[in-house]
């Protein structure tokens, strides 16, 4: 089988992170791995923390997807830097990028937890409880 970039052919799952962000990105990836079951936990938490995806635009979810890829990508390369012994003023240069590009997508996102809004009285939610 051959091996092209992060999958092994046209019809199977990405197993990493790949070179460039593509919206979805996520959908597209083997469920089974870590990288996913990371990328996958990180956005569920970030989505619960803005108030639940009901809650959110399509703008907000278009750059939590960002805001996860680019925080994985970060671990990446923080990873790098500290097992490279050289050339790292340029991994430096990047990771500083990346530390601004990810802090401005946190402001705009917003950097406070926000609580869900639930669709019923507290009657009903503790009636659906009981019957599940």
């Amino acid at each position: 089988m051959e091996r092209t970039g992060t999958r092994t052919n046209r019809n199977t799952k990405l197993m990493k992170l790949p070179g460039k962000f593509r919206q979805g990105f996520l959908k597209d990836f083997d469920e089974r791995t870590i990288v996913f079951q990371q990328l996958n936990s990180a956005y569920v938490e970030v989505m619960d923390d803005l108030g639940g995806i009901n809650r959110l635009s399509h703008i907000q979810t278009a750059l939590v997807e960002r805001f996860i890829f680019l925080e994985f990508t970060m671990r990446n390369l923080e990873k790098e830097i500290a097992e490279n012994q050289t050339n790292t003023g340029k991994l430096l240069g990047r990771w500083v990028q990346s530390i601004n590009s990810l802090s401005g997508l946190a402001k705009t996102l917003g950097l406070e937890r926000r609580a869900k809004q639930i669709d019923c009285n507290l009657k009903d939610y503790i009636d659906r409880r009981r019957k599940a």
